[in-house]
């Protein structure tokens, strides 16, 4: 799963809680890595959701993926 505009990976990480076996990857913009990392790690989920840079707008694709999704 890969959760396109995902910020801070909320919803990768309720994704993860609730099916540990799916890969979820956070897209979004790299200045929000930094914000990204410290809620990953407040939610003691280091290591299990990935975060990949780019810039939907710009960028001619993002990482593959079999779901793309995009919260609210």
């Amino acid at each position: 799963v890969i959760d396109v505009g995902g910020c801070l990976g909320a919803l990768c990480i309720a994704i993860k809680k609730s099916h540990p076996h799916i890969d979820c990857t956070d897209y979004d913009l790299p200045l929000t890595q930094k914000h990204f990392e410290k809620y990953i790690k407040e939610n003691g989920m280091e290591g299990k959701v990935k975060f990949h840079p780019g810039d939907f707008f710009k960028d001619e694709s993002f990482p593959k993926s079999d779901i793309v999704i995009m919260g609210n």
